[in-house]
């Protein structure tokens, strides 16, 4: 499944992928929350992801920092 990765700019560790390249689809999680495009991927192995792209069209996640 093809989808989009967008990163919030207001917080550099939320994520998310959306099936609209625009990501206008993506909710707002703040009030400063600005969704940029980062790269076109290729899933398919991240079930929890296909689910919530397949139910609600994107899928929102943080990337945490190893220590």
């Amino acid at each position: 499944m093809l989808v989009y990765l967008f990163r919030d700019q207001s917080n550099r560790d939320t994520f998310a992928y959306s099936m609209d390249v625009t990501g206008r689809n993506i909710p707002h999680a703040s009030p400063s929350t600005q969704w940029s495009f980062v790269a076109a991927e290729k899933i398919q192995d991240f079930e929890e992801a296909m689910r919530h792209l397949r139910q609600q069209g994107f899928y929102i996640f943080r990337k945490l920092h190893a220590p």
